[in-house]
């Protein structure tokens, strides 16, 4: 029922702006701040100062790529990770096949939580299975 009642659903929290309320200038101070991130030049290489925007870090490693890096990192994030999804749907030796199965929830859960420091060592072991499905198709 409550997603059917837009009345409910307009007047919740998530749609909630006053000028009067700290919570709802945060976050319009937050999203002027991602319009000028992605009409500016550092879309490119990545923010300046990153932190104001998303504090210590953005909790997401493609957020992370795109606003600490920009957008080239970002592209190189995302090709790695069709890999990673082309080796799990096109799968080679079943060691490959097997341990991409086995790894593939706890990359995604590292994309999301954490920053890259955090979790380098999901996204190597992800290359790694990338190159090792690339090098068993050669062969």
């Amino acid at each position: 029922y409550f997603f059917l009642d837009l009345d409910a659903i307009f007047s919740s929290r998530a749609f909630y702006f006053s000028s009067d309320s700290e919570s709802s200038n945060i976050r319009l101070d937050k999203l002027a701040m991602i319009d000028e991130f992605l009409s500016g030049e550092e879309v490119l290489f990545g923010m300046s100062y990153p932190y104001a925007l998303v504090g210590n870090y953005p909790h997401n490693i493609f957020a992370e790529f795109l606003i600490f890096h920009g957008v080239i990192a970002f592209a190189i994030l995302l090709f790695f990770v069709l890999l990673v999804a082309k080796a799990y749907f096109f799968p080679g030796p079943q060691w490959v096949t097997d341990s991409i199965i086995i790894f593939s929830p706890i990359l995604v859960g590292a994309l999301f939580s954490g920053s890259l420091l955090d979790n380098y060592f999901f996204v190597a072991i992800a290359c790694y299975l990338v190159v090792a499905h690339r090098i068993s198709k050669v062969t």
